[in-house]
């Protein structure tokens, strides 16, 4: 997030700062939880089921301490890629990336 600390550095209006650096952090926000669910529902509800609450406490435990920072850096890296892509085009439709 140093880059949203960066910008909101340089923005001093209020208002300007919530929409240039606020919902920019909430759309990567978004980003990350739909991939650590993604990552996590793939480990966590695997046969056998979880049978009881602290067999898939353990289980959704397990999946976020099996997350890699290498695997966090990739993601991060293809969704600024993906983020390059959509000013590029100026948010028209894409066929797929």
């Amino acid at each position: 997030m140093m880059l949203s600390l960066n910008v909101a550095l340089v923005v001093t209006d209020p208002m300007t700062r919530l929409f240039s650096v606020g919902l920019r952090e909430l759309l990567i926000s978004a980003c990350a939880v739909f991939f650590l669910c993604g990552f996590v529902k793939e480990r966590v509800f695997v046969p056998s089921m979880p049978i009881n609450l602290p067999e898939l406490k353990h289980r959704i435990t397990q999946a976020v301490t099996d997350i890699a920072e290498d695997m966090l850096v990739k993601a991060w890296e293809e969704t600024a890629c993906r983020l390059d892509l959509c000013r590029v085009i100026n948010g028209t439709h894409i066929e797929h990336i």
